[in-house]
């Protein structure tokens, strides 16, 4: 994991996930990219006032530049980073950004569900689901803890699992973590879907179980977001990773509402990867 890419509004959430980024990027020796996003200033007319307030680039550097150095201050010393300010829509210039300096990992904050109609908390879940890089989105009030216990939810789906099992495998081995693989049917499953969940979860257990401890559960919750959360919570977990993929047979999803819903309910930090 070579370049984080951290999205800041000088919120207290995204403070937040500031400081479980630095920890992260200390952990593998990351860059670190701060990136503040400023609204382009509104479209003068006759009527408008000659003093509107328009985007002060400077004024932000100098912001982003006083975080880093008091966090680099905090024992975060070695860590190599840069912040870019740019102007128009935060959303769009942080895809654009993903490309650009091909990010490995976006860690950002959100508020939460009291926070749901917040700018940054929506802009959190939005990055989560269309992002083609990982997204961790780190809870306003959750503070930086070892990531021993890690809750891997997907539907199990063959197309681009030995990826993200390569993301989780990193993650594990960093932190000498234990994975828990977790299917949620929002229904009883067919005894052919039991026994295919059963051996595609089983298989990616024995496929890794030499490498570190891992184990596999398949549960059923009408609301597949709440049965993730809750399970999560039942097993003091640290970090919950959802694998989003299309299910083929009985055309279920693991859909994106799935996935924002978990970010927005989870006390734990949540970490988004697609195909």
């Amino acid at each position: 994991m070579k370049k984080i890419l951290c999205p800041i509004d000088f919120s207290k959430a995204a403070m937040n996930a500031l400081e479980y980024a630095f920890e992260i990027a200390k952990k593998f020796k990351s860059e670190l990219i701060l990136f503040h996003a400023m609204h382009p200033a509104p479209v003068l007319t006759v009527n408008s006032p000659l003093d509107l307030d328009k985007p002060d680039h400077d004024t932000s550097r100098a912001k982003l530049e006083k975080i880093c150095r008091d966090m680099a201050s905090k024992n975060f010393h070695g860590i190599n980073y840069m912040f870019i300010v740019k102007t128009g829509f935060a959303e769009d210039k942080i895809l654009d950004l993903v490309n650009e300096h091909n990010i490995d990992m976006i860690i950002t904050g959100t508020k939460g569900a009291e926070g749901i109609r917040t700018l940054f908390g929506t802009l959190s879940a939005d990055l989560a689901v269309k992002s083609s890089c990982p997204v961790l989105v780190v809870p306003e009030h959750y503070k930086f803890d070892e990531i021993k216990k890690i809750i891997y939810a997907s539907d199990l789906s063959a197309s681009g699992i030995e990826k993200n099992m390569e993301h989780t495998r990193k993650l594990a081995k960093a932190y000498d973590a234990h994975v828990t693989f977790l299917t949620i049917e929002r229904e009883s499953p067919e005894s052919e879907d039991v026994e295919y969940l059963t051996e595609r979860g089983l298989g990616m257990v024995y496929k890794n179980k030499k490498k570190r401890g891992m184990d596999y559960y398949m549960l059923s919750n009408e609301n597949v977001a709440q049965g993730i959360n809750l399970f999560a919570e039942e097993k003091n977990a640290n970090l919950i990773i959802i694998s989003s993929h299309k299910r083929n047979f009985a055309q279920r999803l693991f859909s994106k509402s799935v996935t924002k819903e978990v970010t927005f309910h989870s006390g734990i930090p949540v970490l988004v990867l697609h195909d």
